[in-house]
């Protein structure tokens, strides 16, 4: 069953949410509550954060993270030049932060549901960036009609990782902005 929690309901989920993802990404060089900490700064800066669980018995066995996409967000700084031109990016856009499913859970269709979960929610647009490296991710935001917005890999600043930083679009009028993408 998926449920959403918003600002200060976040607070009753947080540990759970935050050990699910130090579980998940325990071979990884990010540090044990870094997720906990994102969220926090999340609230504390009033971004209209959001988390979507999906739970079975009681237990989180995935989630998706993520807030309104602002000039100020870090993540939309590092991006913004490669925004395509045309487009109120900084109104009605989430910024879809993480989506992680318990290992034991993989396969299963949690991370399918979360994303038709927010496919239906009232964003005109949902940003992301995946790991080029990982086509299982990719395939699966391609399946729900996310595209890569820019041509070739895209690094952050100081990380020598290469992403691909991805869009849906989920206006009406779709095909005609599509267009102004490339």
């Amino acid at each position: 069953m998926i449920k959403i929690y918003k600002e200060e309901e976040i607070q009753k989920i947080i540990d759970n949410v935050s050990e699910l993802y130090d579980k998940v990404y325990k071979d990884s060089s990010t540090e044990k509550g870094h997720l906990k900490n994102r969220i926090n700064n999340s609230l504390k800066l009033k971004r209209n954060t959001i988390i979507l669980t999906e739970e079975q018995d009681g237990q989180i066995i995935g989630v998706l993270f993520g807030f309104d996409f602002k000039k100020e967000n870090w993540w939309a700084e590092q991006i913004i030049d490669i925004l395509p031109e045309g487009i109120n990016w900084f109104e009605n856009s989430f910024e879809l932060n993480e989506l992680f499913v318990d290992n034991d859970f993989q396969d299963r269709k949690v991370g399918h549901d979360l994303l038709s979960y927010l496919s239906n929610t009232r964003f005109d647009y949902v940003l992301l960036s995946v790991k080029k490296s990982n086509e299982k991710a990719i395939h699966l935001y391609n399946k729900f009609g996310y595209e890569s917005i820019q041509k070739g890999d895209f690094y952050f600043k100081n990380i020598t990782v290469p992403f691909k930083i991805m869009c849906k679009n989920n206006k009406s009028n779709y095909l005609e902005e599509r267009n102004t993408w490339n």
